[in-house]
């Protein structure tokens, strides 16, 4: 009896954002300044950083039930999904959201020519999804059973013909500009972690199994390196920035590391150190001379 409750309420949950497909309370929440949500969730948190004109999702919890769902329900449209790493603890969030979408798609086409069913298609209000970003990129990933949340995610992600975009560091770093508008700002992605051509990146996409670990890559302080989950040693690490228009208002910097061992992000921000925001506790516009726009 124990077991079937169990399964009996983790179908509920799946089930929920389902039930709940007809709404006419979408689309109508405006960010007028900088602003993050943090949306605890289970194991892992997920977060939604926000700005005039530009949101970005970050993880997604690891439950089905999407904890980040009744605030993200009132966008318009997202315009990115970042997936730090691959794991049970951010994934099931996403792809939870993800199912959605695909349920919506399926009720669009099956009612399109039906004029009666016009009003209730214009209430499914799931926000628009633009871009993802995540570690797989868009070439071919291989993910063996033990890793069905990854591979779920990336079916997910076909059958909304989505648009993914590689989550890795360059050669230099140069930030990647999410968004920028005269009078309002500039937001600038640094990505601090994994290589693009790294080993463990390497490993994650064409030979994880789902489990097990991977010894190098973090040296313990007595000399010896440790045993590391492959997801957390190809996580990603990102620094989110934001430069007002406004010059007596202050940049905000918002870091977030994924999994990644302390040993990859320390390094990464290393390679930043030339960066006058990064000098000082608080970041000023007056001090650090940063454009807007370029």
């Amino acid at each position: 009896p124990t077991i079937l409750c169990s399964f009996g309420l983790y179908l509920n949950e799946s089930l929920d954002s389902f039930r709940s497909l007809p709404s006419s309370c979408g689309g109508f929440l405006r960010l007028s300044r900088p602003c993050v949500y943090v949306f605890p969730g289970g194991r892992g948190d997920s977060a939604l950083v926000g700005v005039s004109g530009y949101s970005l999702l970050v993880n997604g919890g690891d439950q089905r039930k999407s904890c980040f769902w009744r605030l993200v329900r009132h966008l318009d449209r997202l315009d990115a999904v970042l997936i730090t790493h691959t794991g049970a603890d951010n994934l099931p969030g996403i792809n939870g959201f993800l199912q959605r979408k695909v349920e919506e798609l399926r009720v669009q086409e099956e009612l399109r020519d039906q004029e009666k069913n016009q009003d209730w298609i214009q209430n499914l209000v799931s926000p628009e999804v633009r871009t993802f970003r995540s570690l797989t990129g868009s070439g071919p990933v291989q993910f063996r059973r033990s890793a069905e949340e990854a591979a779920l995610t990336l079916r997910l992600i076909e059958r909304l013909d989505l648009e993914v975009m590689p989550l890795t560091r360059g050669p230099t770093p140069e930030p990647l500009v999410l968004f920028s508008k005269l009078g309002v700002g500039r937001l600038d992605m640094y990505v601090l972690c994994p290589d693009g051509g790294s080993a463990e990146l390497d490993f994650l996409r064409h030979r994880w199994t789902g489990s097990g670990c991977a010894r190098g890559g973090v040296r313990q302080p007595d000399g010896t390196r440790a045993q590391v989950p492959v997801p957390f040693l190809a996580s990603g690490a990102v620094l989110l920035v934001w430069t007002p228009f406004e010059p007596d208002q202050s940049p905000v910097r918002v870091l977030f590391p994924g999994n990644a061992p302390q040993s990859r992000v320390l390094e990464g921000l290393h390679r930043l150190r030339h960066l006058d925001f990064l000098r000082t506790p608080t970041a000023a516009q007056t001090k650090t001379k940063v454009s807007t726009l370029r």
